[in-house]
């Protein structure tokens, strides 16, 4: 295809047309210049060019060339010098409007080489270089808002999904469990007139694990006495169970739980009679055995202080069982770390010695539990 290049007047930008534009008229794409096209396909430098006016009546405005106007032929009434006389036909000027700041732009006259004219409208917007340059600018601006806006939305949900997975994660606060009286440190449990393990109130369901390692030996038979005296209440209506941590299968009472009014006392002293203190069984595993029956309470008592990987396997534990409390009552040692794990699953922890066990029993055997001044009753 056969092109020509003209430089534009206005703002000596090199244009390449199609050389079927020869003799024509065309306007530059960057400034919006008016020109006509030379036949000879040369520069742009003779070519009449135009600038379209902002308003019609803007000073400077060019004159649109006009055609020359064609001889007329001699007649016998006009001479054919008479012809040649006539002054040239001039340039078309648009008509000065009434109130130029009300009038519409007016069209302009442009004509070729070739004697066509062209009328370019006052309205007719060219799309220049700038204007498609502040298009792009616009359609950039507005990409970068979007992809701020849903970047924003991202990070709102993904710290929304956060949250949501540690509240998941953070084990779930149980409420206490209805008890039948409140906690009294300084209570004697014999003399306390509603079931109980060592002076603490029971929930409904209750899982009691003792710790009957070697460590224990010194004081199990006296929490073994204490315990009875707190669990055999007719009137009673928790059920529960017992576990103790030894190598035993027979470490169970009874088999499942059962409610405390069905217990008997011989049964029980008869179970505790074969339970042994020996060696350092697992606590972690007592307290997995106790949760298979889904206990709202779990107890533990132990003398012992338990290593980093049973405490972890208690907290595993205890993690896959849904609100239960764990208490924990420490003979003769104070053991902060299982008062942590006992915090954790909003239960209580609680110390004694077999010293104070021993004094429990010696005031239940001189006094009444009816004449009782400290017992915990509603």
């Amino acid at each position: 295809m056969k092109t020509l290049e003209l430089e534009c007047p206005g703002c000596d930008q090199l244009l390449e047309l199609d050389a079927g534009f020869a003799g024509g008229v065309c306007r530059c794409s960057n400034c919006g210049t008016l020109m006509t096209v030379p036949v000879d396909g040369g520069q742009a430098a003779e070519a009449v060019s135009q600038r379209r006016p902002d308003r019609p009546d803007a000073p400077d405005r060019p004159d649109a060339p006009r055609p020359a106007r064609p001889e007329r032929p001699a007649t016998p009434d006009t001479p054919a010098e008479a012809v040649a006389d006539e002054p040239a036909a001039q340039p078309h000027e648009p008509a000065e409007p009434a109130d130029a700041f009300d009038a519409e732009p007016s069209e302009q006259v442009y004509t070729t080489t070739s004697g066509k004219e062209v009328r370019v409208s006052g309205h007719a917007r060219i799309p220049t270089a700038a204007k498609k340059k502040r298009t792009v600018v616009r359609a950039a601006t507005a990409l970068v808002f979007v992809g701020v806006l849903l970047g924003v939305l991202a990070m709102s949900a993904a710290a929304v999904w956060v949250l949501s997975t540690v509240q998941q994660e953070t084990p779930e606060q149980a409420a206490p469990p209805s008890e039948a009286f409140v906690y009294n440190n300084r209570a004697n449990p014999y003399r306390i007139p509603h079931a109980n393990v060592l002076g603490l109130p029971l929930a409904e369901s209750v899982m009691v694990v003792v710790d009957a390692a070697e460590a224990s030996r010194p004081w199990l038979a006296e929490v073994n006495d204490v315990m009875r005296a707190g669990l055999l209440h007719r009137d009673a209506g928790n059920v529960a169970g017992l576990v103790y941590a030894t190598g035993d299968d027979r470490s169970v009472h009874p088999t499942t739980p059962q409610p405390l009014t069905a217990w008997r006392e011989s049964d029980l002293t008869a179970f505790h009679s074969r339970i042994a203190s020996e060696g350092e069984p697992s606590l972690g595993l007592a307290v997995e055995r106790a949760l298979h029956a889904a206990p709202r309470q779990v107890i533990l008592i132990t003398g012992r202080r338990p290593s980093e990987a049973e405490l972890d396997h208690l907290r595993t534990a205890l993690d896959r069982q849904e609100r239960v409390l764990f208490d924990v009552v420490t003979v003769d040692r104070d053991v902060p770390a299982l008062q942590d794990v006992a915090d954790r699953y909003l239960g209580r922890y609680v110390s004694v010695t077999k010293m104070t066990i021993e004094r429990w029993q010696q005031e239940a055997d001189d006094t009444e539990p009816a004449g009782d001044t400290e017992a915990n009753g509603m």
